[in-house]
């Protein structure tokens, strides 16, 4: 029985070592027949071109108003009179509320009638004193006595005046926040003011703008919730510091307003005059990298080689920027894996157009578009160029087939940075919700690192997909 069993286990063993043999062979003659190669790195490249450079930028804005404050009591006291509507227009000096002044109006009357009487004695003691009969220093005693109750008087006028509530200049009254009969005290809100006419708009430009932008400059302002309106004004200040975080700079602009259509807060596209403008070399804006002390491109030579140079550039747009000096009309430009590479840096891999196209650089052209066509999305940013590591802001607009905006969705939007094997980096992905905010959709999210990402807004109603709205943004 044991020869038996012994018998067995050996045809067993010898069966097993045939049959890794054979498999043995097999993963041998697959491996020589086709030996493993290394993915090439991808790298994306555009043909810098010739073009007519538009005389404007196009950037994102927020109204402001030229005055605007929350009225508020400057005393304590009960609300005795109301003498203003939400949403009123008013003048300078309007009074809005009185608060209660019984107190204060008795306090008065005692006060004059100690002032009338320090007059008289003030009177009587100046003729003594003129004729000798009392002394100088009972002369004095009365004048302060008589100052000192004007004085008083002057006060108690002072602290009524106070409790009566006016309008510090003319504008738009918002919505009342106190009742008849409430007890307010020191400080608390009575109602917002602001002054529409004219109207501010602000604007963050990039650095590199300065020197293109000046006061007086011409700019139009459009909002998507005014189609076909268009409103013009000039820029009539620019801030004294650039932003150390962002590297942008404060723009200020004054335009008319006489129909309050322009609100204060309101997020608006402004289109903006610059100096530059004419035939010029440009290249997509994530072609140009920011070392921090200069700006460089990888031009593609042959056999794959790269270059490295540095570049010069008046103004940088949303989508391109205008090259002065570094790169030659029709020399080819990496947009995307430049960030990857070294000078002289040998790569393989196809060249091909940007990520969804571009209108302005050759290639196809095409744009991106929801997945279903009878709804259409738009997303802003807010900056425009995301900052790595900033938080910002996200704004979605989802309109249905009738042209109007759909407010019960549920919009998510995905950013995707792909994986980067050669610098041991997986995919990076993050998603945020937006809401909405009565007008729009918007969330806030932090982008994680300066690079391309890829963007993939998506709309729901019940389960359902209305859209799909994919782009591409670059962070800074």
């Amino acid at each position: 029985m044991a020869r038996r069993f012994i018998l067995m286990l050996g045809v067993t063993i010898v069966l097993l070592a045939g049959l890794g043999f054979l498999k043995a062979r097999q993963v041998k003659s697959a491996v020589e027949a086709a030996p493993y190669q290394p993915p090439p790195e991808a790298v994306t490249s555009t043909v810098a071109q010739r073009q007519d450079w538009p005389a404007t930028m196009s950037v994102i804005g927020t109204m402001e108003a030229v005055h605007g404050v929350t009225v508020s009591a400057d005393l304590p006291g009960p609300v005795a009179r109301i003498n203003f509507s939400s949403g009123q227009a008013v003048r300078a000096g309007d009074v809005l509320v009185e608060l209660d002044t019984k107190q204060e109006r008795a306090q008065l009357a005692s006060l004059e009638a100690q002032r009338n009487l320090a007059r008289v004695q003030y009177d009587r003691t100046r003729q003594l004193v003129n004729e000798g009969v009392i002394s100088r220093v009972e002369y004095d005693q009365a004048t302060a006595q008589q100052k000192a109750t004007e004085a008083n008087v002057a006060e108690i006028h002072a602290t009524i005046q106070r409790k009566t509530i006016r309008a510090p200049f003319a504008g738009v009254l918002g919505i009342r926040k106190v009742n008849l009969g409430q007890y307010m005290a020191a400080g608390d809100a009575v109602v917002p003011l602001q002054a529409l006419n004219p109207i501010y708009v602000n604007v963050g430009l990039p650095q590199q703008a300065l020197s293109q932008v000046g006061v007086g400059r011409t700019l139009r302002v459009t909002s998507e919730d005014l189609p076909g309106r268009v409103f013009t004004g000039r820029v009539t200040a620019i801030d004294s510091v650039v932003d150390q975080a962002t590297r942008n700079i404060q723009v200020q602009a004054t335009l008319p307003n006489a129909e309050h259509k322009l609100r204060p807060g309101m997020f608006v596209q402004v289109s903006l005059e610059a100096s530059l403008g004419g035939d010029v070399v440009s290249v997509p804006r994530s072609a140009v990298l920011d070392t921090g002390k200069e700006k460089v491109v990888y031009v593609a030579k042959d056999n794959g080689v790269f270059e490295k140079r540095s570049v010069e550039g008046s103004i940088a747009g949303d989508d391109f920027y205008a090259v002065t000096r570094g790169v030659k009309a029709g020399e080819r430009v990496v947009t995307h894996g430049n960030f990857l590479m070294d000078s002289q840096t040998r790569l393989t891999g196809t060249i091909t157009g940007m990520f969804g196209g571009s209108k302005a650089y050759g290639g196809e052209t095409t744009s991106p578009q929801a997945a279903a066509s009878n709804y259409t999305v738009t997303l802003q940013s807010e900056p425009a160029i995301p900052k790595a590591g900033s938080e910002g802001t996200f704004h979605v607009r989802v309109t249905g087939p009738d042209g109007k905006p759909v407010s019960d969705a549920q919009v998510q939007m995905t950013l995707i940075m792909p994986a980067m094997p050669s610098m041991g980096m997986g995919e990076m992905r993050s998603m945020i919700d937006l809401a909405w905010n009565g007008s729009e959709y918007a969330g806030k999210g932090t982008v994680a690192m300066a690079g391309p990402w890829n963007i993939t807004v998506e709309a729901r109603r019940g389960g359902q997909v209305l859209a799909v709205y994919r782009t591409r943004l670059d962070a800074k």
